[in-house]
């Protein structure tokens, strides 16, 4: 015979007691950055024969759960008391992980001697439910007296990190990730590692650039906590870690990475839903390949591949990938047709930024430049902010010849109808460029580019039959111009016209005989000035004798080593809209050390009286020969027209403030709507009695607009030193 009783079976005969599995219900409360929930089964439970709660992801069991909180309103709807049925922890993440990694799978499983085993799904996560998660929530937050405080690479795989606090010394914390490969496994990369009073904790990554899931437990396994770093290589000594600074995220504080994630999360968002509008395609210059350039590194190229299904192409290919072998483990199943495109330098690694953000929809076909990020080192090293103004590709042909490509670029590929003509001007940088520390820029030779290479530019519009005007000019402390006279006739120009700003009360029959010996023939005379007059007052007094259209202008104390100076400015002269071209110029000494590669906005200082900002570009940052519009160019070496001249009204400049004349020509030249650019392809020498100011501000003339201000911060290259 046969007995049922509450879910009991009693056996007559036997007097034995089987129990009949229960069934167990399970609640899930909503709520953000919480997993808290309930469950229990049909019936009492006894104490001594608890439900146990396993979280998976996928096929991995992440831990236990742990049923510690009471629920009143539980016992009250189940109509029986027992045990706690309530578990509640932090969760910062664990379903923003799985969507990262695209694993669909996350349930609590539960067992137990008297229950029936069942699997019970989280809900599905919203992917624009990331536009308002936070990341790193163990920042804030401290789990049983244990804080994180600090994240950093100790190398390119092992991640470190610091936890404060001696509250829960019996804890421990494991580290996933995915391995992308066709299985796409999910991978213990730290198991169990302890976290006894401020311990610092390492896991060794699989990659990287992928994300990280964190989970804390309790000594007997319970989950205490759940935490994703979803950017990893934002932290301190990753290779976006530059990133975070040029997107003015101050230092190495991890507050910083998490807040740039969120950001990143709310753009990946759009990328997930719609990645058309982003960048599917990466090309990087094939001009200096070696095929050790980090673009093209496995852990990089997988990410891209893998976690947002872009492609990374050697330039000049049009099907065969690099890295072909990592190409065939990868999981791409998609190839991105009709995408952005992003071309970048050989050294240089593209943002995060560049890649999550979406591009506006219905602008037409362009090729535009952005702005970049140079790190000397990769850990403690100086940092630029590199940015260039949109100009539609146009400094292109303007680039030193045979060398790769010195900055990034978009290039739009629109696949729907053009709605708005206007020019993309992106808000975030393109790249960063990870390099050794360099030399600094000390050259061998007086020459910044070899003498047989045969043309210094993409382009080159020079002739030998060329007519030029030159106007030299003097310093406070008296320097003969007979060094420039002479590396001026081995320019090879057909007709040089020579105008030389001479102090008036010093004497100038020795210059008169050097100009007749140098010179026999060729036009020339002397303007005597007040020996305390600016550049700009000796341009104004000097500029009705110039000749022809084209005027180089020199200071009395440059030389020019590179026969080929006035070929290079006059070539930048003549490209569309350009009024003025300068160069690098070197200081005379065994250091050779740069003095200015024209100027550089640094902002406006409104509180009184506006005025302008500025500071010299150091070369250094460019890395290698360029061309780059900039705010102005130095007099000590400059090519301009006759017009722009004629633009130039008496200031209260000063003899002892040079750079004040320099972006006071230069200031005029935009405002009248040009552009002042600058190579460093060539240098020339000079010997400055009174150094440029590093960094000074001006007085903005009245008539300078709007506009204007607007032109100046849209149209010249920016270059600021931000570590």
């Amino acid at each position: 015979m046969t007995e049922e009783l509450n879910g009991f079976t009693h056996e007559s005969e036997g007097q034995e007691w089987a129990r009949k599995p229960l069934p167990v219900e399970l609640s899930i409360d909503p709520g953000n950055n919480r997993l808290r929930g309930w469950a229990a089964p049909s019936l009492a439970e006894r104490a001594d024969d608890p439900l146990s709660i396993s979280l998976m992801l996928g096929p991995v069991c992440l831990g236990a759960i742990r049923r510690d909180v009471p629920r009143p309103d539980v016992e009250q709807h189940l109509g029986f008391l027992g045990p706690a049925v309530g578990f509640d922890f932090d969760d910062f993440g664990l379903r923003l992980f799985a969507c990262l990694s695209r694993i669909d799978d996350i349930c609590l499983s539960t067992a137990g001697p008297t229950v029936e085993a069942a699997t019970h799904s989280l809900p599905p996560f919203e992917i624009g439910a990331m536009k308002t998660l936070t990341p790193l929530g163990l920042l804030k937050k401290s789990i049983g007296g244990i804080r994180l405080v600090d994240v950093w690479f100790e190398s390119h795989r092992n991640l470190s990190f610091r936890f404060d606090g001696a509250g829960h010394t019996d804890g421990t914390i494991d580290f996933y990730q995915l391995a992308y490969s066709p299985t796409r496994s999910l991978i213990k990369v730290g198991s169990d590692l302890p976290l006894a009073g401020s311990k610092i904790v390492t896991a060794r990554l699989l990659n990287p650039f992928c994300p990280v899931l964190m989970v804390i437990k309790d000594s007997s396994g319970g989950i205490r906590a759940i935490d994703t770093l979803p950017f990893p290589s934002l932290v301190r000594n990753g290779w976006h870690a530059a990133e975070r600074m040029l997107a003015g995220y101050g230092g190495d504080e991890l507050g910083d990475a998490a807040e740039l994630s969120r950001s990143y999360l709310a753009a990946l968002a759009g990328r997930l839903i719609d990645p058309q509008n982003h960048v599917g395609k990466i090309m990087i210059d094939a001009a200096a390949y070696t095929g050790l350039e980090r673009a093209i590194h496995e852990d990089l190229t997988n990410w891209l591949r893998c976690f947002l299904h872009a492609k990374v192409i050697r330039e000049g290919e049009k099907s065969e990938y690099i890295l072909d072998e990592s190409e065939a483990r990868s999981c791409v199943d998609d190839d991105p047709q009709d995408s952005h495109i992003l071309y970048l330098p050989a050294d240089a690694i593209p943002t995060i930024a560049v890649m999550v953000n979406a591009l506006p929809q219905g602008l037409e076909d362009q090729k535009v430049f952005g702005s970049m990020g140079v790190v000397e080192w990769q850990r403690h090293g100086r940092i630029w902010s590199v940015s260039f103004p949109a100009l539609d590709g146009s400094l292109e042909a303007l680039q030193p010849y045979g060398f790769q490509q010195p900055f990034p670029r978009l290039q739009l590929c629109s696949c729907e109808p053009v709605v708005s003509g206007s020019k993309l001007i992106p808000s975030w940088p393109l790249a960063v460029i990870l390099r050794e520390k360099p030399p600094r820029i000390s050259n061998e030779s007086a020459m910044e580019m070899a003498a047989d290479i045969p043309r210094l530019f993409e382009t080159d519009y020079f002739t030998d039959t060329e007519e030029l005007s030159v106007l030299i000019l003097f310093d406070p402390v008296e320097v003969s111009p007979v060094p420039l006279l002479e590396s001026l006739i081995r320019q090879g120009m057909g007709t040089l016209d020579i105008t030389i700003c001479h102090p008036a009360d010093a004497d100038e029959s020795t210059l008169r005989d050097a100009l007749n010996n140098l010179l026999p023939g060729q036009p020339h005379q002397i303007v005597p000035v007040p020996s305390n007059s600016s550049h700009v007052d000796q341009i104004i007094a000097a500029r009705d004798h110039i000749a022809y259209d084209e005027v180089f202008i020199a200071n009395a104390s440059t030389i020019l080593p590179d026969h080929r100076t006035l070929n290079a400015l006059l070539t930048l002269l003549r490209h569309a809209g350009v009024a003025t071209a300068g160069c690098l110029v070197r200081e005379i000494s065994a250091a050779r050390s740069p003095i200015s590669a024209g100027y550089s906005l640094v902002g406006l200082d409104l509180r009184a009286t506006p005025a302008l900002s500025f500071d010299r570009i150091d070369p250094i940052a460019l890395r290698q020969p360029a061309t780059f519009p900039v705010l102005a160019n130095s007099l000590v070496a400059l090519m301009t027209r006759r017009a722009t001249l004629a633009l130039l009204d008496r200031h209260d400049g000063s003899s002892l403030r040079p750079e004040l004349d320099d972006l006071s020509l230069g200031l005029e030249a935009i405002e009248a709507g040009g552009i002042n650019l600058c190579t460093t392809a060539v240098a020339v020498y000079a010997d400055i009695a009174q150094p440029r100011h590093r960094q000074a501000a001006i007085t903005l003339p009245y008539r300078l607009s709007l506009q204007t201000l607007s032109r100046i911060a849209d149209m010249t290259t920016i270059i600021q030193k931000i570590r």
